[in-house]
């Protein structure tokens, strides 16, 4: 792929697709498996079981992991790195709690056969087996370190080169980008069928945890005084950006839009946590919109 330097060039970024793929084949699949879930639980329920704005968060949920896995994120995901940081924070930091608040397991279940279906719901009861590993999963301590390691472990340059030169490991990376944020953002949102446990002071303490670490590792790539992976050295320098200068705003990504995700659920659940803790105070029971969201743990 040549350098796009031409006028239309953000035309031929925003309309660089790539189909033809096996990820883009599941990405389909979740997308259409959603559609056909929603289609027969709508039915079956009158058209009240998934609420106008739960869709909304499935949908923009699933375009988010459409543009970025198969769409421009993804083209050109291999020609610099601040483009391959933009991938990895949108399927962990956007797409991921996007679904969480949509939660899609129910409707995801309806698009199973229905001998399927009765067996994956019988595992997610109370007592399933499923319902049970995923309860251990989406602990805190697990969900902040599985978040935290995955992203160091990711961008130490040696695995971060194999990603880059090994279509299957670039999936395995992409994979465990999405699923740890997916077990991060869950003690936070706490979806069916796992709510979450944690009162609102203890999920403030949660995400504070968190931002020292990615800022952390922000400023490792940032401040760097070196190129720190080699595969951007041998790509064409994309929009007339250097390598150092890639490799400063891919650092700046993580640093300032991803903290500035965490400051927006901080202040998110803040404005909850006084809403919850008012309402009695004032002689006014908490909304029903409210409650609903504090029994799902969200």
């Amino acid at each position: 792929m040549t350098t796009p330097a031409s006028s239309d060039s953000f035309v031929n970024f925003i309309t660089a697709w790539n189909f033809f793929n096996p990820v883009a084949a599941l990405t389909c699949v979740a997308i259409a498996a959603y559609a056909i879930g929603l289609f027969r639980l709508q039915k079956r329920s009158g058209g009240q079981a998934v609420p106008r704005v739960r869709r909304v968060y499935a949908f923009s949920g699933l375009a988010l992991l459409a543009v970025t896995l198969v769409g421009p994120l993804d083209v050109f995901a291999e020609r610099a790195f601040f483009i391959h940081m933009s991938q990895h924070l949108v399927l962990a930091m956007f797409a991921a709690p996007l679904l969480l608040a949509a939660s899609p397991i129910s409707v995801y279940l309806w698009a199973l056969p229905e001998p399927v279906r009765l067996g994956l719901g019988a595992s997610l009861a109370r007592q399933g087996v499923l319902r049970r590993a995923g309860a251990l999963l989406v602990k805190p301590p697990v969900a902040l370190l599985a978040f935290v390691l995955t992203f160091y472990l990711w961008h130490l340059p040696p695995l971060y080169g194999a990603a880059l030169n090994n279509s299957g490991i670039h999936f395995l990376q992409h994979l465990t980008m999405f699923a740890s944020g997916v077990l991060f953002w869950w003690p936070i949102m706490g979806p069916a069928p796992i709510k979450t446990e944690l009162t609102y002071p203890q999920r403030l303490l949660y995400l504070l945890l968190v931002v020292t670490p990615k800022a952390m590792l922000a400023a490792i790539i940032t401040l760097s005084g070196h190129v720190l992976y080699g595969h951007y050295l041998s790509t064409p320098d994309l929009w007339g950006i250097s390598d150092a200068e890639d490799q400063v705003i891919a650092g700046l990504l993580m640093w300032i839009p991803g903290n500035l995700v965490f400051l927006g659920a901080l202040t998110i659940l803040f404005f909850k946590w006084y809403e919850k803790e008012e309402g009695p105070i004032s002689g006014q029971p908490p909304s029903s919109a409210g409650r609903g969201a504090d029994e799902r743990g969200s």
